[in-house]
């Protein structure tokens, strides 16, 4: 009877963690990808930043509040400001293009 459950459980599990992996089921097994420029954010600037630009870690900016535009948030990622890294050896231009409209969507209207 244990080994029942225990299989069961195990099933169970299984078809939780394939099903964790599905999206709406519209494409058709394809993995959904999230746009680069969340993944550059999650990557470079979440572990201050958090997730919606407002957990001001270690003096990091609260992105909600910025009124920085993108000019001015792309010199920012380049340059570094404060405690904060610069970027321009490990992002390329494009990437810190992409990075700056991400930032910049943050911003409470």
């Amino acid at each position: 009877h244990r080994s029942q459950v225990l299989r069961l459980i195990a099933t169970c599990l299984l078809i939780f963690m394939a099903l964790s992996n599905c999206s709406s089921g519209t494409d058709h097994g394809v993995k959904q990808t999230k746009p680069q420029e969340e993944v550059l954010y999650s990557s470079y600037c979440k572990g201050c930043h958090g997730k919606e630009g407002t957990l001001m870690l270690g003096g990091a900016a609260n992105l909600k509040y910025s009124r920085l535009g993108v000019e001015d948030i792309i010199q920012v990622v380049t340059e570094g400001r404060g405690t904060m890294a610069a970027f321009s050896t490990q992002l390329t231009e494009a990437e810190i293009e992409l990075l700056a409209a991400y930032v910049k969507s943050l911003q409470k209207n």
